[in-house]
């Protein structure tokens, strides 16, 4: 479940965005190749993330991902 989003901090995308993702349930969930991020064409210059193969999560836990300046 996607349970924050800041997407455009003080109007400058080049800082502080990020998305927590938490998985609610009590089963852990891997997210191993799944991509999250803003792109909406194949090939555009807009970031893309790949989670790498081993990317689990315990029941009940979070995922900070943020954009690196």
């Amino acid at each position: 479940m996607i349970t924050e989003v800041v997407n455009d901090p003080l109007f400058d995308e080049s800082t502080g965005e990020f998305i927590e993702i938490t998985n609610a349930s009590e089963q852990s969930i891997d997210l191993s190749g799944f991509y999250i991020g803003d792109e909406e064409t194949l090939g555009g210059g807009e970031g893309m993330y790949r989670f790498p193969e081993g990317t689990v999560r315990g029941s009940f836990g979070c995922w900070l991902i943020r954009r690196e300046p």
